[in-house]
């Protein structure tokens, strides 16, 4: 009896121990006071000789790393910029602005519908899910 008291002690120290270092870099990425390039490290070194596949966290972490890369490039330093910032861009255009004119502006006749028309236009077959609008151009004349 004792002895399957010490097997389940050590099989939750080891469950538990590893549960700590996955946590590490899921910390350290919701954390703004760490450095991009600190959290990557972390992560890259957790990852190194486990499993990529489904369920891993591996995809969730390149989701991270892609959509944030970009806006902290070349220092890292993740503190000195809002995660709010479109969210705060748009209000201040909308308080410094008058909305009337930009309801006006929007529904006027001046906007030119380019297509395509026709899925089969796109993709040379039929494929469902591909009439979503990706971005738009306005083009001030």
């Amino acid at each position: 009896m004792r002895r399957n008291f010490y097997y389940i002690l050590l099989t939750a120290v080891i469950f538990y121990s590893g549960n700590l270092q996955a946590q590490l870099y899921k910390q350290m990425m919701n954390d703004p006071n760490v450095n991009f390039y600190d959290v990557v490290k972390e992560a890259d070194r957790y990852f190194e000789n486990r499993d990529k596949g489904k369920g891993t966290g591996w995809a969730p972490y390149q989701r991270w790393k892609f959509a944030n890369e970009g806006r902290f490039y070349p220092s890292g330093v993740r503190n000195q910029s809002s995660p709010f910032f479109a969210q705060e861009s748009f209000s201040a255009i909308i308080n410094e602005s008058n909305v009337s004119n930009l309801r006006k502006s929007a529904s006027s006749t001046s906007w030119k519908d380019l297509g395509p028309y026709r899925v089969e236009k796109i993709s040379g077959h039929y494929a469902p899910g591909l009439g979503r609008v990706e971005c738009f151009l306005c083009v001030s004349e």
